[in-house]
């Protein structure tokens, strides 16, 4: 945005919002009636910013930086922030969690290409070929029949599934934006 265009000045604009309780709903920028919802103790720490829509997420820019909104969480080495009902403008911390990128992987709704119509397998000439994820590892599980192949992804994927619930919410986990990127010292 090197411009003075009207998009530039409605982009660096503070947002329109409005809270109830705990729920702050955001009027993004630069787009038409999109709104993020996030908690309001949440939105009081970043409402300083200008927030817009871009790239399916609410963004930001701080010193030159570019932040969606859920990365003004603290970062965990492997792991990133996953929105647990895959809406990336639903940023309430009951919402994300740290999880590691073949969990995030299952978490969303991109398919994995395939010519048999099972998300994961293919069909070869003499025999089915299972590929997934597991903690960031990709594995291969060969089977004689489509059948036998489509057992195996959903026992992998019923398996992580569970994995998936039993991982706890930056809410349970008490984790708070990270005030060295909300208000960071030039």
């Amino acid at each position: 945005f090197s411009c003075e265009c009207l998009k530039y000045k409605k982009h660096n604009q503070l947002n329109t919002y409005m809270s109830h309780y705990d729920t702050t709903y955001v009027l993004l920028n630069n787009a038409e009636n999109v709104w993020m919802k996030c908690n309001t103790s949440v939105w009081e720490k970043v409402k300083q910013h200008p927030w817009s829509f871009r790239g399916n997420y609410a963004r930001t820019t701080i010193n030159g930086k570019d932040y969606p909104f859920h990365r003004i969480f603290p970062q965990q080495e492997g792991k990133m922030l996953d929105h647990i009902d895959q809406d990336k403008l639903n940023n309430f911390k009951s919402n994300l969690r740290y999880v590691d990128r073949s969990q995030n992987a299952l978490n969303s709704t991109r398919s994995i290409r395939s010519n048999t119509g099972i998300q994961g397998v293919t069909k070869r000439p003499t025999y089915y070929e299972c590929n997934y994820l597991d903690h960031g590892i990709n594995h291969r599980h060969i089977t004689r029949t489509l059948d036998e192949a489509k057992q195996f992804m959903d026992k992998i994927n019923n398996k992580r599934q569970l994995e998936l619930e039993s991982i706890e919410t930056i809410e349970q986990l008490g984790i708070e934006p990270d005030e060295s990127v909300i208000n960071p010292k030039n």
